[in-house]
């Protein structure tokens, strides 16, 4: 009998996303247009900010609220070295430079704070918090760090979309704590449109600069010149092509809908984990103390003992797993260092499945494997 498939993630999509972008093929219009809006204003909407402006994707989001900020060469941005290299990137892309800080330990993968502190220099301009797995970085203590020091704060929510962070003791989303919060529409996020991305922000400045500059820097988008009599523009600042468009939309404002409802799916297959996984030796649950309520839930991520022979075990019996991250450190072209500061916390991490895809069975078959394999394992080494 060939082994149970459980994915990592899995999109789920039905017949309204299917009719929505039929709807947009038969209207004619396909790039950044009336869907387009609608998708930001929903997102706005549900998340409370002024404004939201949908872009290619969240590194794209990112580089745009860095270059609306007038980052560049000799200024500096302290970094999760715990994420996704793009994070990092869209500093240097800037010509700015990333300095990589660590998480606070193997069980709480958010930036640590005082590892921040120790970090800024007279050339920091500012902290990108990365809000791990959708769990809320340590918002108060940031704050106070950035009121300090002068700093701003960029949210990078790319596994947080509703996820929710307190200040202060008031709780509201994560992207609404600092300047601006940036969002991945990617196929494995909570929310997908295949590839995407967002900005939220209450500063009316930024957003202006950030909505030109989406679009070649230019004054008046093609979709308000085909609409109304306008026949010309003026570019203001460097810009890039960084646009959404109405068939991505379309998929997103279905997702959307249900974005509340797939958290809470989410919310309940990482409680159950708990249950199955917090009684197994060997295994450490990064993130088992925080509150469910508030995360967006976006990865059930394990320390384990021998990771990599897990991950191989464990695709042999058709479950897919994964790794975040390999530090940003790690890789070549930010030193290739195998002591950088999320070595000791990424080491033994797996990423195990998680999504709507998934029903409590498979959240118990999983755990039962990795139950399994961590037992084989332990005799295999004491023999």
């Amino acid at each position: 009998m060939p082994p149970r498939e459980i994915p990592l993630t899995d999109l789920v999509l039905g017949d309204e996303e299917i009719n929505a972008v039929a709807e947009v093929l038969r209207s004619g219009w396909l790039t950044s247009g009336a869907r387009t809006r609608a998708f930001e204003e929903r997102f706005a909407e549900l998340t409370g900010a002024a404004h939201a402006y949908a872009v290619s994707s969240c590194t794209a989001a990112l580089h745009l609220v860095f270059a609306g900020l007038d980052l560049g060469p000799g200024d500096e941005v302290i970094c999760p070295d715990l994420t996704f290299v793009a994070t990092a990137n869209a500093v240097r892309y800037t010509g700015a430079e990333p300095v990589l800080a660590a998480p606070l330990s193997r069980t709480d993968l958010t930036l640590d704070p005082a590892d921040v502190a120790a970090r800024i220099t007279p050339n920091t301009r500012g902290i990108c918090l990365m809000h791990y797995g959708g769990y809320a970085c340590d918002l108060d203590a940031f704050e106070e760090l950035a009121r300090e020091h002068g700093l701003w704060i960029v949210e990078d929510c790319a596994h947080a979309p509703l996820g929710h962070g307190r200040l202060a003791g008031s709780r509201k989303p994560l992207g609404r704590f600092g300047v601006a919060g940036c969002f991945s529409l990617f196929g494995t996020k909570n929310v997908s449109t295949g590839e995407g991305g967002l900005v939220i922000t209450d500063d009316p400045e930024l957003g202006e600069r950030i909505d030109r500059m989406r679009t070649h820097g230019v004054t008046v988008p093609t979709y308000d010149r085909h609409r109304k009599p306008i026949f010309g523009y003026s570019v203001q600042d460097l810009g890039f092509n960084y646009r959404f468009d109405d068939l991505r939309a379309a998929v997103g404002i279905c997702q959307l809908d249900r974005l509340e409802t797939i958290n809470a799916q989410r919310r309940a297959l990482v409680d159950g984990y708990r249950d199955a996984l917090g009684q197994i030796a060997g295994i450490e649950v990064p993130f088992s103390d925080r509150c469910l309520e508030d995360s967006a839930a976006h990865r059930m991520t394990v320390q384990v003992p021998y990771p990599d022979t897990v991950r191989a075990v464990l695709r042999e019996r058709g479950i897919q797993t994964s790794k975040h991250y390999d530090p940003v450190s790690s890789f070549a072209t930010y030193g290739g260092r195998p002591d950088g500061p999320a070595a000791a916390a990424a080491r033994d991490l797996v990423t195990l499945p998680l999504g709507p895809h998934m029903t409590g069975a498979d959240v118990e078959h999983v755990a039962v494997e990795l139950k399994q394999t961590l037992a084989a394992l332990a005799r295999r080494n004491a023999a």
